[in-house]
């Protein structure tokens, strides 16, 4: 009820009910038009003046169209009732992520109160919250993911022969049963993010397990093959050519992409910040001293027995493989952080509990944990209901002469606000915002130092714009800083990225408002 609770306030988020929408996760878009693109092969008559134009994965889109075929025709192909069945859509795998965790946590501990911990932190985690109120299938990727390994690790405890030392055998029956779900959730794995991993693990287990049996090898590939080809189709309801033209963009959307940068150096370093910030500092502690507690034990128990498979080793290979890919892409956002939060909610959640053999001591540290992350998460999902948007709205129409030539960057415009030029050399007065501007200056994909324009530069517009913004962020044109309006930060770890990369959460940011200086 809290996880459904937290994240169903953001559903409502934006400029949804004004003649002028403004949703603030412009990504959105990208999957709503993918929706339309499958409505309209149920129904031509859905937004029959709407192009379909976008291109991205299309397992979330899918599921979103079918869902949208139905209710839309009730609605008039209202574009914002779209959206929210798109956030609702969203929320529903957050909440059964949070579920999933429970039973993960029960497989790989044993203990319900461990499980039952970890999916409380789930269910608190800032990151993870904000991705389960957004139209995007960020959220719906980490649970097919997670629902793939936790299926796999299920079939390969119960059919012969064992990979794990514990195991119940299951009918056969069981065995297909498991076997369907376990290619269903590597059809959606791969239709929402183009992810392997899941594959590959179940592959290498397969492998193991039947070494000595290479007809039986043969014949579980080839059913592999098929059915999850049959089930990935399903998944993108055999929209092929978009699937091809969607591949071919997001791997130049993620492959060299900023020409000059050092990403295989510093990227396990900004996943590790943003990994902490997305949880918090005590969270991520815990996390790291479960961790090493769980792979000792694992470790001793091989000694012994060599062979033998852990559920918990399955899961970190699993971590390990996905970063891995993100290490290698030159591009890192903290949304690509979300495949590592369960992970890290259930390992934080049995660390604090090895890490305290007082029963007392244990429950100040469990509430101590529980109300520092609540905490951080509460002030950060504040800054969504008092966007900072909203306060240069204000400012804008009580402190600037309306006869005033604005120039508005993409993001900083909002209804109310005067009409603007075109040109930031033709205003005196410019309002800007980070979700734009921060790719010119320090940021998570360009940290540390200014970039080179536009070499180090994440969708950089044109040199010319890049260098008439850092011209401008550095105070070194003809225009001073007026006005800064920020989103609120009280906790060390986000004020410590704050200082480097800039606003934690992406299309949230400061908003700065310059205006010519005097002559």
């Amino acid at each position: 009820m809290l996880a459904f609770l937290l994240r169903f306030a953001g559903v409502w988020w934006g400029e949804l009910y004004n003649p002028v929408h403004n949703y603030f996760e412009p990504d959105e878009h990208q999957h709503l038009s993918l929706a339309i693109e499958t409505m309209q092969i149920f129904d031509a008559t859905l937004f029959e003046d709407f192009k379909p134009n976008r291109l991205n994965t299309q397992g979330f889109s899918t599921q979103l169209g079918f869902i949208g075929a139905i209710v839309l025709p009730f609605f008039d192909s209202d574009y914002r009732i779209l959206l929210i069945l798109g956030r609702l859509l969203s929320l529903t795998y957050g909440v059964l992520l949070v579920w999933l965790t429970y039973k993960i946590g029960i497989l790989l501990f044993k203990k319900e109160h461990v499980a039952l911990l970890a999916a409380l932190f789930l269910s608190i985690f800032d990151l993870h919250i904000t991705y389960s109120h957004y139209g995007v299938p960020e959220i719906f990727h980490v649970f097919w993911a997670y629902c793939a390994v936790y299926l796999m690790v299920i079939f390969w405890k119960g059919s012969k022969p064992f990979l794990f030392e514990e195991g119940k055998e299951m009918s056969e029956f069981d065995i297909k049963k498991y076997f369907n779900l376990i290619l269903f959730s590597f059809a959606f794995c791969l239709a929402a993010k183009f992810d392997f991993i899941p594959i590959l693990i179940f592959g290498l287990m397969s492998i193991w397990a039947l070494r000595d049996r290479l007809f039986a090898l043969i014949k579980l590939g080839l059913a592999t093959l098929f059915l999850t080809t049959l089930y990935f189709e399903l998944a993108i309801c055999f929209q092929n050519e978009t699937l091809i033209n969607s591949f071919k963009w997001l791997l130049e959307e993620n492959r060299n992409l900023i020409g000059n940068d050092n990403h295989l150096v510093i990227n396990p370093f900004l996943y590790l910040i943003g990994g902490i910030c997305g949880t918090s500092l005590i969270v991520f502690g815990s996390m790291v001293f479960g961790l090493f507690q769980k792979m000792k034990r694992i470790y001793l128990k091989m000694l012994s027995k060599p062979f033998s498979f852990s559920p918990a080793l399955v899961f970190t290979v699993f971590v390990l493989f996905e970063f891995l890919v993100l290490w290698n892409l030159d591009a890192p956002f903290v949304r690509r952080i979300n495949i590592f939060l369960p992970y890290i909610a259930l390992f934080a959640s049995f660390g604090i509990y090895n890490a305290f053999a007082n029963k007392t001591k244990r429950k100040w540290a469990i509430g101590i944990t529980i109300l520092y992350t609540f905490s951080l998460t509460i002030v950060s999902q504040f800054n969504f209901i008092q966007d900072t948007r909203y306060q240069a709205r204000d400012f804008v129409q009580n402190h600037v002469n309306q006869a005033a030539k604005i120039y508005y960057c993409p993001y900083s415009k909002m209804k109310g606000m005067p009409k603007g030029v075109s040109e930031i050399e033709n205003a005196d007065l410019l309002v800007i915002h980070e979700s734009n501007y921060r790719r010119y200056w320090k940021s998570f994909t360009t940290p540390f130092v200014v970039p080179e324009c536009c070499e180090g530069v994440y969708h950089c517009k044109s040199e010319a714009e890049c260098l008439k913004y850092q011209k401008v962020l550095s105070g070194k044109s003809e225009f001073e800083l007026v006005k800064k309006i920020e989103p609120v930060e009280y906790f060390p770890e986000r004020i410590i990225y704050k200082r480097y990369f800039g606003t934690y959460e992406t299309f949230l940011g400061d908003v700065l408002i310059y205006q010519q200086r005097p002559q």
